[in-house]
């Protein structure tokens, strides 16, 4: 048997012992279960630390890894130096566009734009829960003018607080509908983002002209999956217009950096802005991304971009004032601290019967493959394999296993598709990698390549534009889009949340606020009242701390009346158990006051 061989086996059959090794050791790596915050969830129900999970993951990826790497030290003696030769700029090709893919690119965002217009704007039911924690968060703004000190933020400043009211603004119309209609233009732009990044990831795997359109249609195809499907959505936009201008920094290395510097600096505040979670994720990865500069020896990148950072952090202090930033530190930490014990879900162990298992389990999988095929990136000598592309995919695939958090928090299906999104990216851009290497093998006929570089893209359009374009829907787009923002409340709402809202306006009508103290901050919209509390979306409470900062709210705030009950059922836990400080209050201050169908209202006594 060959060296190379010897090399393939022992690999395979010791990446396959240890992973063998950690499924079956994955639910006895666990940390003592402590809880002095006596924070009530799945995890405290089942005394499972909140970092088990990320524990798990891990050591399911690193020791795996870590094994393959002692097979490459062993059999190929190479190690060390072809790692750090990639940062001495010795194998980079000439990474440049050319027009045929510039031209296609934005032929497919015209695309998008027809998929944009065409489509159906349904009048599905309001989710109470999520999206009205963008409505009740808006309506609170509106009222009060606030920021942290009226608003306890859970996901993030804009999300919680200022997208309703830009889209009132922007449509002129205090709607459900605007809502709706600009989250819609968000992830629209998300898609122009994901293309553009798309795009400038091509031109970094790929030089061949006759490939770059053949390798950049399942980039656009996936584009639209990961859209449609909710594995990405526009909190998610600062992390792809980071790693856009990562790639174009590596690219054009003598081109002027300042700009591109300064995008990835701003970028730090208002990623957290946007999202707390995404936000993190983000500025984590900009530590990795500030020593890839010093390894570069582009000092001078390394200085700009911590001076544009500080400067960033600065001038939101200087906009939003000393009190505001203080409370806004105050509760990221608060979330970052409290939330995944309040909210998470356990992880499903890979290859169980547990429910999500099948997908967990292959998002570990797609995780470990990618790690495999970078680390044999890295260490192979391939001058086909520029170093540009190599250092972008370290950041890629530590971004990759970092975005996998939103996974290992709350492990149901929705949250597994969104945390394993840039697994999938990278995946795929690997197997494109892969792809361009056989096109250039000789055996692959010149002419066919070119038939089929002129010919796909045609084919690719037509299909598109004839088969899911709605041309009726393109033309009333206008009419279409004022019957959505005009709609009454009414038309989205349940017949018993209808009943409920239009019975308890009359007797709430001089009240001038009222606190929400179920899963249902909608609520605070569709009554046309602003939040008694800051904690206007209780899943923010939790900690026993948390609740005894709303009970003396409720107290110096002198609160009337107070809505319980609804449909907490979806989100696991009754409040009245997760939240027993708060509920002892209530019962010992408040009576009740009336009950409309599977909601009651209570009245300060």
């Amino acid at each position: 048997m060959s060296k190379d061989n010897k090399f393939y086996l022992s690999s395979f059959l010791s990446i396959l012992i240890s992973v063998t090794i950690i499924t079956l050791l994955w639910n006895n790596i666990s940390l003592p279960y402590k809880n002095s915050a006596e924070v009530i969830g799945v995890y405290s129900n089942n005394n499972h630390h909140h970092l088990n999970d990320t524990i798990r993951f891990i050591i399911f990826i690193s020791i795996p890894l870590f094994v393959f790497i002692l097979n490459y030290f062993f059999f190929q003696k190479k190690l060390l130096k072809n790692f750090l030769d990639i940062f001495q700029n010795k194998n980079n090709s000439s990474n440049t566009q050319n027009k045929d893919a510039i031209i296609f690119t934005i032929s497919f965002l015209f695309l998008i734009v027809c998929f944009f217009l065409s489509k159906d704007f349904t009048f599905y039911k309001l989710d109470l829960f999520h999206e009205g924690q963008y409505l009740g968060g808006g309506f609170n703004f509106i009222k009060t003018g606030k920021l942290w000190s009226d608003n306890f933020i859970v996901t993030g400043l804009f999300v919680d607080v200022l997208l309703s009211p830009i889209s009132w603004n922007i449509f002129d119309q205090v709607s459900i509908g605007s809502t709706r209609m600009f989250i819609d233009f968000l992830n629209l732009l998300t898609k122009f983002f994901l293309i553009f990044f798309f795009y400038n990831l091509v031109i970094l795997i790929n030089i061949e002209k006759y490939t770059r359109i053949i390798c950049l249609i399942p980039f656009f195809i996936i584009s639209i999956y990961l859209l449609n499907s909710n594995y990405i959505n526009f909190r998610d936009i600062p992390i792809i217009i980071s790693l856009s201008l990562i790639i174009i920094l590596l690219v054009k290395r003598s081109d002027p950096f300042y700009f591109k510097v300064l995008i990835l600096g701003i970028l730090s505040p208002f990623s957290i802005l946007l999202s707390i979670e995404k936000g993190l994720y983000l500025n984590f990865l900009y530590i990795f991304l500030l020593i890839t500069f010093f390894l570069l020896k582009k000092y001078k990148w390394l200085f700009w971009f911590v001076i544009f950072i500080i400067l960033s952090w600065i001038s939101l202090y200087l906009i939003i004032g000393e009190q505001e930033f203080k409370l806004f530190i105050k509760n990221s930490i608060e979330i970052a601290k409290y939330t995944e014990a309040l909210n998470g879900l356990i992880h499903p162990g890979p290859f169980s019967d547990m429910a999500d298992s099948s997908r967990a389990t292959k998002n570990l999988l797609i995780l470990l493959i990618n790690g495999i095929f970078l680390i044999s990136l890295l260490l192979i000598n391939n001058k086909r394999t520029s170093d540009n592309f190599k250092i972008f995919s370290i950041l890629f695939f530590i971004e990759s296993l970092v975005f996998y958090k939103t996974g290992l928090s709350r492990s149901d299906g929705g949250h597994l598709k969104q945390g394993i999104a840039l697994g999938y990216i990278q995946f795929l851009s690997f197997l494109i990698f892969s792809f361009t290497i056989i096109i250039d093998k000789k055996f692959f006929i010149n002419k066919y390549l070119k038939s089929l570089y002129f010919y796909t893209p045609i084919f690719f359009f037509i299909l598109l534009l004839f088969n899911f374009l709605d041309f009726n829907n393109i033309k009333n787009f206008n009419n279409n889009l004022k019957k959505l923002i005009t709609a009454d409340d009414e038309f989205f709402l349940e017949k018993s949340d209808k009943n409920f809202v239009n019975s308890s306006k009359n007797f709430l009508n001089a009240s001038n606020c009222i606190q929400v103290f179920n899963y249902e901050p909608a609520m605070n919209y569709l009554l046309k009242k602003k939040s008694c509390t800051r904690y206007n979306l209780i899943f923010a409470v939790g900690s026993n701390y948390t609740q005894m900062n709303l009970i003396n709210e409720l107290n110096v705030k002198n609160t009337e009346y107070i809505i319980i009950g609804g449909r907490y059922d979806a989100w696991g836990i009754d409040p009245k158990i997760r939240y027993p400080y708060v509920y002892k209050y209530l019962n010992a201050n408040y009576d009740l006051f009336n009950k409309i169908g599977n909601r009651t209202i209570i009245k300060k006594n």
